[in-house]
């Protein structure tokens, strides 16, 4: 048996070792890269830092494939997301920080996707940033200037419903939308405060406050629309919509306009044709013309009916400016009713402006005949027909046999 390994042998291991290790090496090299980050006021951060310089790593989420770092909207995407969120989605790694004269070296990252959300988090410096990033080990260490986003400042959107004068208008329904790539509406899904919640109840009613305020807070970033639902009485929807973009934290703030209805009314008088006497007790439907049709007027969810009081008034008034119709459905006692709908304008709200008269005629009067005198009538003519065959058939001979 030999006792050890000859010269040859030994020359061998040495090499085959060697290509182990180079190799090895070279396999390291083709997945692990370096990332650059060079930082505004990095003098200052690092004298903030202090101690705490040493020993910093830096937290990132390597994206799955369908998340493509190049995508210009990938922050959009993934802004709204939570840290357990991202966790659930994507696997976070920690890569070490060497924090060079004029800039932040992040050793030891694989070839990949990466999300990154703050590059710095001590009880000393906060430095919120968020970078989308793709490593290749054949492409040279990228170099980032990641910019600092506030500390503590969530995206906001806000919407200011006013009408014509600037007057906030409050309790003005609305629904927000996140519209995507295809201008398509989506419901944003929010809990009470208006914050914004990726599994919480989507489109939901907002209210504008007693300043026309609608705050929305946390949303991710891109496109978003505003639409009314539920306007103010007495004002007009018009536009009912209006979009904002979120590009960083900054607060966005939209303004949308609702034009007062100009509201008016009418007065009238009931009288008598001839006389021009008043006449009281007479009831009218309030109609609007809507297309081909005519259609009440509601108030409250009810149908006006309009009745002329003792000294024959009556007075229509809270109507938008436009035509109007009268349908007479009770006439004043003895009188006939109208045929035709009153047509009338509202261009005013003045209380002072003319009245309309509508007046009624009538109900003819028809003769009755008095049905005593006419039974006395037939009984004289039954007698005078009976005694006429009588007395001719007594004038008559008589035939024998």
């Amino acid at each position: 048996m030999k006792k050890g390994l000859g010269c040859s042998q030994m020359i061998c291991l040495m090499a085959l070792s060697l290509f182990l290790v180079l190799l090895g090496i070279r396999a390291q090299a083709s997945t692990s890269n370096r990332l650059f980050l060079q930082l505004k006021d990095y003098e200052q951060i690092v004298q903030d830092l202090g101690e705490d310089v040493s020993g910093q790593t830096l937290t990132a989420w390597r994206l799955a494939p369908q998340y493509d770092a190049d995508d210009q909207e990938i922050l959009t995407k993934l802004h709204g997301f939570s840290e357990a969120e991202l966790d659930q989605q994507f696997s976070r790694g920690t890569y070490p920080m060497v924090f060079l004269a004029d800039r932040i070296e992040v050793q030891d990252m694989p070839d990949g996707h990466y999300y990154i959300r703050q590059v710095v988090a001590t009880e000393q410096v906060t430095y919120r940033s968020e970078i989308a990033v793709r490593l290749d080990s054949a492409l040279p260490a990228p170099v980032l200037l990641p910019k600092r986003l506030p500390d503590q400042e969530p995206t906001r959107l806000r919407l200011l419903k006013t009408d014509e004068a600037g007057n906030p208008l409050a309790n003005v329904g609305f629904r927000l939308y996140a519209l995507d790539s295809d201008h398509q509406e989506q419901p944003v899904s929010l809990v009470d405060g208006y914050r914004y919640e990726k599994d919480a109840v989507a489109d939901k009613i907002l209210y504008t406050d007693e300043k026309g305020y609608i705050t929305i807070s946390h949303l991710p970033l891109g496109r978003y629309r505003f639409v009314e639902v539920e306007p103010l009485p007495g004002y007009r929807l018009g536009q009912g919509q209006v979009e904002a973009t979120l590009v960083d934290e900054k607060l966005v703030t939209v303004t949308l306009i609702n034009e007062k209805i100009k509201q008016g009314l009418a007065r009238f008088i009931k009288i008598d044709g001839k006389t021009k006497q008043a006449l009281s007790g007479a009831s009218f439907r309030l109609l609007e013309r809507v297309g081909d049709q005519y259609k009440p007027v509601l108030k409250n969810g009810k149908e006006i009916i309009l009745t002329s009081d003792e000294k024959g008034f009556f007075t229509v008034d809270d109507l938008a400016y436009g035509e109007y119709y009268l349908r007479e459905v009770q006439p004043p006692s003895g009188y006939s009713q109208l045929g035709a709908s009153v047509p009338f304008q509202v261009t005013t709200g003045d209380t002072t402006q003319q009245i309309t008269a509508i007046e009624n005629s009538k109900r003819p009067r028809i003769e009755v005949p008095n049905t005593g005198d006419m039974l006395l009538y037939a009984l004289m003519l039954i007698a005078i027909v009976c005694f006429g065959s009588g007395w001719y058939l007594t004038k008559q001979p008589t035939l024998t046999h």
